[in-house]
């Protein structure tokens, strides 16, 4: 008798294509998590790179807001990650939808540094960056540091999460935004 076929899908892909691909997460991360899938994200005011405040209910698409949560450090390659995230973002989200339907926030956690307008520079990045200087957000989300990931819905409640970015969780992501675009 032939064996089964083996599954070519992987475990965080839902059965359901039009359902948000499911939160999986280690026990320890998600203790660390204060907002999880279904909460309302906190309310904060932070301003951009010119300045500028914005609020995140102000901020929000239509249909779904991105927030990414990220950090530039010293080295080299905190920079290079951080560009490729926001380069990710841009490409993957910003690029594809309406800023009307499908919004981006990235908040940079830390003070306005030299390296984060390095980083800034060379990419084409069209949504707001934030700045949360003190790290007054971030703490009220999660205790992990950057980056993190938050998707919301039009109401501003968490459609999914992820509390570290890679390759598997920038198919989530884009997965998860298709998902609400279409709602």
């Amino acid at each position: 008798m032939p064996s089964p076929p083996v599954s070519q899908k992987l475990p965080f892909e839902a059965a359901d294509p039009s359902a948000l691909p499911e939160v999986v997460m280690a026990a320890s991360d998600r203790s660390a998590c204060k907002v999880f899938v279904g909460d309302r994200f906190p309310a904060f005011e932070l301003n951009d790179l010119s300045g500028q405040p914005h609020s995140a209910e102000g901020s929000l698409g239509g249909k779904g807001t991105v927030v990414v949560f990220f950090q530039v450090g010293d080295d080299a390659v905190s920079r290079l990650r951080a560009e490729n995230l926001l380069l990710d973002i841009q490409s993957d989200v910003a690029s594809k939808y309406p800023a009307e339907e499908i919004a981006v926030l990235a908040i940079h956690v830390g003070e306005t540094t030299p390296q984060l307008s390095d980083a800034l520079k060379q990419s084409e990045i069209t949504f707001p960056i934030l700045v949360d200087a003190n790290n007054v957000v971030l703490p009220q989300l999660t205790a992990k540091k950057p980056p993190c990931l938050y998707l919301l819905d039009g109401e501003g409640k968490v459609a999914w999460m992820d509390i570290e970015y890679g390759p598997a969780v920038r198919k989530q992501l884009s997965r998860a935004v298709q998902v609400l675009a279409r709602h």
